[in-house]
């Protein structure tokens, strides 16, 4: 599905550089790196000189050819986007799975793209009910906020991600752990009981 970052569809048998990213006058260079099923996320530092924004690029689920991730600052509980803040978002931790990505960045936010609202944690819904089957919040190519892991929304600075075919999971600076998103088995998401959780929720006793 082009998730190797080469331009064939066989396997490859060999270590192999994915040059479009080491290509050009400014060399990307690698500090993160996520893979999924399908799809392949890569977080390059900073260039010196140049910006102090660390950038997110990814391929697969048919493309080969790395796509720089544009993420674009919110405004906190409005949700607007603003074309003079783009690119201010500094990203330091990924993660990558089948149908969404994550990140978080310097400043401690969670910003999710790509399928389902479960587990991008940007459902208002009260249940799994009809509410789940509406597009609103259900997909998106370009990062948003996950305003429920804000601190004044009870969620905390986080610093580690880690994401999962239908949820996702945040460590916070205190050593809390917030997970969000659905799973075919109860208490898989540390909740008990639950199967369906759209938005962060702190899993108790961690």
């Amino acid at each position: 599905s082009g998730q190797m970052g080469v331009a064939r569809r066989s396997g490859i048998q060999k270590v192999q550089r994915v040059e479009a990213l080491w290509k050009g006058a400014q060399p990307k260079v690698a500090i993160a790196i996520a893979a999924a099923e399908q799809s392949t996320l890569v977080l390059t530092s900073a260039l010196p000189g140049l910006t102090h924004v660390n950038s997110a690029y990814s391929w697969g689920h048919g493309n080969h050819v790395p796509i720089r991730t544009q993420f674009e600052s919110q405004s906190r509980g409005t949700g607007s986007l603003s074309a003079s803040t783009r690119s201010v978002v500094n990203q330091v931790a990924i993660a990558c799975a089948k149908y969404h990505n994550a990140a978080i960045t310097s400043v401690g936010q969670v910003y999710t793209w790509g399928l389902h609202a479960e587990s991008l944690g940007r459902n208002s819904a009260k249940g799994p009910s009809k509410q789940r089957n509406t597009t609103s919040g259900r997909a998106t190519s370009s990062p948003q906020l996950v305003t429920g892991m804000l601190p004044e929304n009870g969620g905390g600075f986080a610093v580690a991600v880690s994401a999962s075919k239908q949820h996702t999971a945040v460590v916070t600076d205190t050593g809390a752990l917030y997970t969000w998103g659905t799973s075919h088995g109860k208490d898989v998401m540390g909740h008990e009981g639950v199967r369906w959780q759209p938005s962060p929720k702190r899993v108790p006793g961690v």
